[in-house]
């Protein structure tokens, strides 16, 4: 059986759900399609790179441009979408290196016991009770249904240890 994998497209609408309440999603590397193409050097559709490191992208859907940022530590965030110029190019070799990383750091921290079909995401909003940055972000914990191609609430065991590992990814 094939593993199920998200899209990116599938992270925007995750992101868009909930209105304009959060700013960003993330899931682990390994779990997404797109990143898997571009750990062997192929640009998704709709994504462009924004710097020489392979590690910033936007990510054209629905009309709106978003910013994709692959993390080294196996977290990958999409973010609201953004009004700025696409910026530089770059891409190529880095680009795969990169990527590659995120997903071997991602499949490490989750480890062999991990529950094949298990999609589990973060999403995160502005600081509660003001701009402060040492106050805490509004953040809701999401399971992707491969089945219905939707987002659910998640409240399940992981959910304290997504939330470390999520805040000290970037």
């Amino acid at each position: 059986m094939t593993r199920p994998l998200l899209t990116l497209a599938d992270l925007a609408a995750g992101l868009t759900s909930h209105g304009n309440r959060y700013t960003e999603i993330g899931v682990f590397a390994d779990d997404v399609a797109d990143i898997r193409e571009l750990q062997q050097g192929k640009l998704p559709t709709g994504v462009q790179p924004r710097d020489h490191e392979g590690k910033r992208f936007t990510y054209e859907h629905g009309g709106r441009t978003f910013l994709l940022e692959l993390s080294e530590d196996g977290i990958v965030k999409l973010h609201r979408p953004i009004t700025e110029s696409h910026g530089g190019a770059g891409g190529g070799a880095m680009m795969g290196a990169i990527a590659g990383t995120a997903i071997g750091s991602a499949v490490s921290k989750k480890g062999e016991g991990w529950t094949a079909g298990l999609l589990l995401g973060l999403l995160a909003g502005a600081a509660l009770g003001g701009n402060g940055t040492n106050k805490p972000r509004r953040v809701l914990t999401m399971r992707f249904d491969p089945d219905l191609r939707a987002w659910q609430a998640y409240d399940g065991g992981l959910v304290t240890w997504m939330k470390s590992e999520f805040q000290t990814a970037g």
